[in-house]
């Protein structure tokens, strides 16, 4: 049986979408709307890039082996931080696929193992989030994927208008635009925004702050903020979450205030965390009962009061998450279940400050880019080095603040990491089997967010073979 997961877009069936805030900000306002957008015809910028038409089998490094289907590493969107560039890189044949020209620099997101292949590049400075499709298609035949390329596609009409796009997450075919400008959330479908009726709705909590909302367990979850503490406006940090059915956000459905200065999120297959500047919350979902029970989780005793989780990462694999431990050379394990059951906090040592952690594919390594340059790889239940440290690049020196800064950025798919320097336009490549260094993308000017695309869905079980 064969089923296809998403056509290809022609540019004549490519549909305008623009979603505007306009109106005057309402400070009461609970409700979710849909965003009311009429889709025309209009154009598509298309990439000066030749497609690939097929890729019999782009399984990495294929002995030709048991396998019927074929398995790519997906595309690499790659952002420069000082213009407002994008190019897209084919990561099973090493070439550039696609370069792009969007209204500010931006953020690209996506989820990895998502077949829509939707990439939104987020552009806070304009008020701005365009749309890219990175032009892999999957098509399943019983238990595997077969593949096929074009040029990745920018869907300029369809882009997406708020005050100050920044937060993003992803969860399920559900991503979630937190606008920092005026306390909105803008939530879609990944798989409608290539059919003719794209889903796209829009929330408010009705102030401007520097909030979080995610789309998970059907539920669309976001910050509340702090009503009092200054400064006010999209730098105020919220104090919880509050939560309501993802079809029915009028009604809220249950709220916790416990978390100050909430910054940093992650979803894992049963529950939700958040970092608060005395512990983590955790959003636990039951799903016999389809609710969610709050849990907070307190920092260790004698933690410092400048000391937090403001970055938090989550694999649906594993039953702990990962965080950071504000700028000490430390990391954190956070885990649920810790403690009989009250949860734990538990600070590891790095060598040095961490630039910026994710976990692999698998959930199965955690990789850190630290400060001196070096990727080292961890065990994420433990915090143990598996392996000797690779000097990626060079040393980077922080900004004093740390915020604001065109910084290197890292990018994980299937058995390869990917590491950006702004300082001399390259992405170094590293094999994570033979934990090498791989030849480097050579990118050019001032590459720094990355987001990986299309990896497919069973590239490990292919991959094993």
């Amino acid at each position: 049986m064969n089923r296809q997961f998403h056509l290809p877009l022609a540019p004549a069936l490519v549909l305008s979408l623009t979603v505007s805030h306009c109106g005057p900000m309402q400070p009461t306002s609970d409700a979710g709307t849909d965003s009311g957008v009429s889709p025309t015809d209009s154009g598509v910028s298309q990439p000066d890039a030749t497609p690939d038409v097929s890729v019999p089998d782009a399984r990495p490094d294929s002995g030709g082996g048991g396998h019927s289907g074929d398995v790519t590493r997906g595309r690499l969107v790659v952002a420069d931080g000082r213009m407002p560039a994008v190019q897209v890189w084919d990561l099973d044949t090493r070439m550039r696929v696609g370069e792009f020209t969007v209204s500010a620099p931006a953020t690209p997101y996506a989820n990895t193992t998502g077949v829509e292949g939707v990439v939104y590049l987020t552009q806070r400075a304009n008020n701005r989030t365009d749309v890219l499709v990175s032009g892999v298609e999957f098509s399943a035949h019983d238990d595997h994927f077969h593949v096929s390329k074009r040029a990745p596609t920018h869907l300029a009409a369809r882009s997406i208008t708020s005050m100050m796009p920044t937060h993003f997450t992803a969860h399920h075919g559900w991503s979630a635009i937190f606008n920092d400008g005026d306390g909105s959330v803008t939530f879609l479908s990944d798989a409608s925004m290539l059919t003719m009726s794209p889903m796209v709705r829009t929330f408010t909590t009705g102030v401007a702050h520097h909030g979080v909302a995610v789309i998970a367990f059907n539920h669309l979850v976001a910050s509340v903020p702090d009503p009092v503490d200054p400064p006010m406006g999209s730098t105020r940090l919220p104090v919880g979450v509050s939560w309501r059915d993802r079809q029915m956000t009028a009604t809220e459905a249950g709220r916790d205030s416990s978390c100050p200065r909430l910054h940093g999120e992650a979803t894992n297959r049963d529950s939700i965390a958040f970092g608060c500047a005395d512990g983590v919350l955790v959003l636990r979902w039951n799903s016999a009962t389809m609710r969610f029970t709050p849990q907070k989780i307190a920092n260790p005793m004698g933690t410092a009061s400048t000391i937090r989780v403001g970055t938090l990462e989550a694999h649906e694999s594993l039953p702990v998450y990962i965080g950071n431990w504000s700028r000490e050379p430390a990391l954190v394990i956070v885990d649920p279940a810790g403690n009989g059951g009250a949860g734990s906090i538990t600070p590891f040592t790095l060598p040095t400050t961490q630039l910026t952690f994710k976990l692999d594919s698998e959930g199965a390594k955690l990789l850190v880019l630290t400060v001196d340059g070096r990727l080292h790889r961890l065990n994420p239940r433990t915090g143990a080095s598996d392996g000797t440290p690779i000097q990626v690049i060079p040393a980077y020196a922080m900004a004093p603040s740390g915020e604001g800064a065109v910084r290197p950025a890292l990018a994980i798919t299937g058995d390869r990491a990917y590491v950006s320097d702004p300082r001399d336009g390259t992405v170094q490549a590293v094999d994570l089997e033979r934990w090498a260094m791989d030849a480097p993308l050579m990118v050019g000017g001032a590459p720094s967010g990355m987001a990986v695309v299309s990896l497919s869905p069973d590239f490990h079980a292919a991959h094993m073979h």
